[in-house]
């Protein structure tokens, strides 16, 4: 009854009326599908670039550690264990004829980026006084490994045996606990 008189007032046929307002709420029907397709694909771009920007902070946070891939094997002296902790052994072994350390960790999923860590630390700090030098690492397969440089002994022998060259100056010990 209201649609009559609304289409009397207005001087139109209520099935002309009727006719209009199916095909404009089809038109709005249309039209909403493509909003609904163009939102997807909008809402689909935006996970992309989350991915992507995800990806670029862990590769910019990741260190670069290509440089140190080893250029050949070490040979492991496994009878010489150097020590041992919760991730693995240090052996004794040679690599590119000089002696070295190997630390052969097992790592995990889990510990994986503690490792990557370490050797990205050792890596930066390779080069200071007191540290031993990082010749490369196997981080691809396992067990994972650190080539280092052998030292001439342990933290522990340097402080409590009398060594000639070692300075025993409240300073140098200091400056060997903060480096610890």
């Amino acid at each position: 009854a209201q649609l009559e008189s609304l289409a009397q007032e207005i001087g139109v046929d209520v099935d002309d009326m009727k006719a209009e307002v199916i095909h404009a709420l089809a038109s709005l029907g249309s039209q909403m599908s493509v909003v609904d397709e163009n939102v997807r694909e909008m809402k689909a771009n935006v996970e992309a670039v989350h991915q992507a920007v995800v990806m670029m902070q862990k590769a910019a946070s990741a260190p670069d550690l290509s440089s140190l891939r080893l250029t050949s094997h070490p040979v492991l002296d496994r009878s010489q264990v150097l020590g041992k902790g919760a991730f693995g052994k240090v052996f004794k072994g040679v690599y590119n004829h000089i002696d070295v350390a190997v630390k052969e960790v097992h790592v995990g999923a889990a510990q994986e980026k503690e490792f990557l860590r370490e050797v990205a630390m050792h890596h930066k700090v390779g080069n200071l006084p007191g540290v031993v030098r990082i010749f490369g690492a196997n981080l691809t397969a396992q067990p994972q490994y650190i080539v280092l440089e052998l030292a001439a002994g342990t933290l522990h022998d340097a402080l409590h045996k009398n060594s000639p060259d070692m300075d025993r100056s409240l300073p140098s010990k200091l400056s060997i606990l903060a480096q610890v």
